[in-house]
């Protein structure tokens, strides 16, 4: 048999490739705006990415590098060739348009017959020719990449790995067995493939040097091939593991959870407890169904690596979640030039009018430290640290994670809409959810959870209530507001249960703080009716009530006015001692020195000496309702329950409720919203209409949900905005209208130049203008109206040349102005 032949047979049964996209250099301009067409020929920043074809089907893509002739993607695939396929890798380039269809920049095709070795392999590591395609007869540069095809791992399976797809392989390549050598030439050979990947012409130069036969040779040479490609493969299945492993853990969790549900359910109906008093549940019947639990995913409290890639590219922010992410990774794979990241952070950080004294101190510091020691002996968590407080003094508040839980909240606040709701209240540890197991029938024992004593439950109760996460810390277990529906004596109504409010101790940030107020406030306003709970920690009063103010007064802004919604609360008292306070004048008596020294105490508003006293009053009147669920029988607490829900409703909780914040959290927030309109502004001179958009989508978030203050922002936003391009608009006419009176061609040309700027940055910024001003005149529109102006009066003027005087030479300098406005201007229409 012929090498050609020997060479066909081995492309017959396929095989696999890994490739390895490194760079390209000096790619085609293929930007649609106006701009791009206009300067033709100079240096226009297109948005590459490269699509990999194999055998006619899509096998990969990069990622889009924006702005960039000259983009890095160093990104790793590995495919089959499959039977019979067409032995070409064809790679096709793209700029990548968000809002047309993407312009063709050119293709590589690779042949893998011609390229392959006398070994039988193919393996190159070299720059090739951006040749021109059908929808491109202007495609330049070239495109750095590697490529390894092993035509003996061939395998049956179609499915493959590669870029963004998101597949991990249906296989797995297998480590190569080393070449029978002996031990000193084995060695050597295993010293210069240990430390391989993508570069593979210089593994093959190196063996090409050491001291082995023709066949010792070829058998080393193909160790080396095959070690590249189990490497690679590892590597690959690794990375699409990691991006992947969040997802598919929360799919799986969601499913188990509901399959544990269910059986748990239908398990529970069929028991039979007994009716001792220590087994008897109360006339609580549970109406809610699964369904009403299994839907609303809370979002992760801390950045993931998903999230920080959907900031804007190159942003100050994005830059610090990076270098966050990379300094959390105990082990990191990862080799980013942490110096250099933290010079483009020190250039964007100008560019955005960020900076501080602070900022440019820490970012220094850092820089100094990482430059000064090797990888492997960084303080990560210090560099950690330090991040932290960098991103702090860009953003007070997380807005990403702010926007995800008010959206989440309006969700899960859904199942609350047309109830009769029973609405428990109170500060981080005060019982909430521990109360609604116990009417459920839950039995609880002590716990000690870091050293904050609570209660654990220690029997079965009906598997819904576990959706109710009760512990003894200080950081909330409940993020959304949850609701039961319940029966009790034929009365039917909503038991829901909220995030802690008010105070300090929720150590999960003012994002979360600030978004449990208004999912609460949020949620209420959409129910029926709405009997307010307010349950009071003994532990966070002290022993003579000396804290209760501050537990009465979280629920006073909530309302408006309080005064008028007062009858509709009830007080529910936890964590007290019960030899002390249940069923003794104890309490009564510290409310009434409480009331009594209100007189002369002038801290306390007028708001929160009126829920004292109503307070004291219902004490008085009914006796002090203690909670003591370790102690207490849930069939006693029903008659308490009942008297509850019999009390006299809010009957308009959508007039009622308003959105409240604690002081620390409302003077975070209007520091943020400062900073979201100076970036708004600071974009707009940049025409920045990612990071405008960006910031503006975050501030109609907060406009929507949290009202108050942002309104105002979002709307002086928006002006500031309408206000630029108006200024835009009147420059562009300005500057076409003085085209007539200036006899200067290289200014025309600059003025031109700056008009094309303008009407591109317009367009673009028209796409997004019926979202955030839908009442201003299409940009578009007014473009063409400026243009179409300009042209007119340029028509004018030849006409009047031509015909006005015949006997003069027509006027070249006013024919050459309308050539270059006629024509070039003709790109936009």
């Amino acid at each position: 048999m012929s090498n050609k032949e020997r060479t066909k047979a081995k492309f017959a049964n396929g095989g696999r490739i890994l490739l390895n996209i490194k760079s390209g250099q000096n790619l085609v301009a293929k930007d649609k705006s106006i701009i791009g067409g206009f300067l033709g020929k100079k240096a226009i920043s297109s948005d590459p990415y490269v699509k990999i074809m194999c055998g006619d089907r899509e096998v990969g893509k990069t990622k889009t590098v924006p702005k960039s002739l000259n983009p890095v993607w160093e990104e790793q695939f590995m495919f089959e060739l499959e039977p019979n396929d067409r032995a070409v890798v064809e790679l096709q380039l793209y700029d990548h348009d968000a809002f047309n269809q993407d312009d063709a920049m050119g293709e590589i095709k690779i042949d893998l017959l011609s390229s392959m070795n006398q070994d039988g392999y193919v393996y190159e590591d070299k720059e090739y020719d951006v040749e021109t395609c059908a929808d491109c007869d202007n495609a330049t540069g070239t495109v750095k990449l590697s490529i390894i095809f092993n035509p003996e791992t061939s395998s049956k399976s179609s499915a493959n790995l590669g870029g963004n797809k998101g597949k991990k392989s249906a296989f797995s390549f297998p480590m190569p067995t080393p070449p029978s050598l002996d031990a000193g030439k084995l060695a050597k050979v295993e010293d210069v493939v240990k430390d391989p990947l993508y570069n593979l012409t210089l593994q093959q130069h190196q063996l090409d040097k050491l001291d082995l036969s023709s066949a010792e040779l070829k058998a080393a040479k193909k160790y080396a091939v095959s070690m590249n490609m189990a490497l690679a493969s590892k590597e690959l299945e690794h990375q699409f593991e990691k991006e992947e492993q969040e997802v598919e853990r929360r799919k799986r969790e969601r499913e188990n959870q509901r399959a544990a549900m269910m059986n748990r359910v239908h398990a529970f109906s069929k028991i039979k407890f007994p009716t001792t008093k220590t087994r008897d549940y109360p006339r609580v019947k549970i109406l809610s169904t699964l369904e009403d639990f299994v839907g609303v995913e809370v979002p992760s409290l801390s950045k993931t690596l998903k999230s920080v890639e959907a900031l804007p590219e190159g942003c100050a922010e994005r830059l610090l979640w990076r270098l966050l992410l990379h300094f959390k990774d105990d082990s990191p794979s990862s080799n980013m030039d942490v110096a250099e990241i933290l010079d483009q952070l020190k250039a964007r950080i100008v560019l955005e009018e960020l900076s501080t004294i602070t900022l440019n101190d820490e970012i220094r510091a850092m820089k100094n430290y990482v430059t000064s020691r090797n990888r492997s002996d960084w303080d990560r968590e210090m560099l950690e640290e330090k991040c932290l407080e960098c991103i702090k003094e860009v953003q007070p508040i997380d807005a990403d994670l702010l926007v995800d839980l008010l959206k989440q909240g309006k969700l899960a606040s859904k199942g609350v809409e047309g109830k009769d709701v029973l609405l428990l209240l109170g500060k981080t540890g005060a019982g909430k959810s521990t109360t609604i197991k116990f009417i459920g029938g839950a039995k609880f024992e002590r716990t000690d959870v870091d050293g904050h004593i609570g209660c654990g439950t220690t029997s079965d109760c009906h598997p819904f209530l576990e959706y109710f996460e009760s512990a003894g810390s200080v950081e909330s277990q409940t993020v959304f507001v949850k609701g039961i529906d319940l029966e009790l004596d034929t009365t039917e109504f909503m038991l829901v249960d909220t995030p802690g409010i008010g105070g300090t101790g929720d150590t999960r940030g003012p994002e979360v703080d600030i978004a449990n107020a208004i999912n609460i406030t949020m949620s209420m306003r959409s129910a029926k009716t709405v009997r307010p709970v307010l349950l009071i920690n003994g532990k966070d009063c002290g022993g003579r009530l000396t804290g209760i103010s501050e537990q009465l007064g979280i629920v006073v802004d909530m309302l408006a006015p309080i005064e008028d919604n007062i009858d509709s609360f009830n007080y529910v008292f936890t964590r007290f001692d019960l030899a002390e306070y249940k069923g003794g004048d104890r309490m009564l008596t510290h409310f009434n020195e409480k009331c009594a020294a209100d007189k002369s105490n002038k801290t306390d508003t007028k708001e929160v000496k009126e829920m004292v006293r109503h307070c004291r009053d219902k004490i008085e009147a009914q006796g002090a309702m203690v909670l003591d669920p370790i102690k207490d029988d849930p069939n006693a607490f029903t008659t308490t329950l009942l008297d509850i829900v019999k009390a006299p409703p809010i009957e308009d909780p959508q007039k009622m409720f308003k959105n409240f914040a604690t002081p620390q959290n409302s003077a975070l927030l209007i520091v943020q919203l400062k900073k979201h309109k100076a970036s708004v502004i600071n974009a707009l001179s940049r025409t920045d209409v990612d990071m405008m958009e960006k910031k503006l989508s975050q501030l109609s978030v907060f406009a929507e949900y949290l009202k108050m203050d942002s309104v105002m922002f979002y709307q002086d936003s928006v002006k500031e905005v309408k206000l630029k391009c108006d200024n835009m608009l009147m420059e562009l006419g300005e500057k076409l209208g003085g085209l007539m009176d200036n006899n200067d061609h290289e200014q025309d040309e600059q003025d031109l130049f700056r008009c094309l700027e303008i009407i591109a940055f317009l367009i673009k910024l028209d796409l997004i203008r019926e979202k955030y001003f839908p009442t201003v005149a299409s940009f578009e529109s007014s473009c063409r109206t400026v243009m179409s102006n300009t042209m007119r009066k340029l028509a004018t003027s030849v006409t009047s040349l031509l015909v006005g005087n015949t006997d003069s030479p027509v006027d070249c300098d006013v024919l050459s102005k309308c050539d270059i406005v006629l024509c070039k201007m003709d790109l936009f229409s």
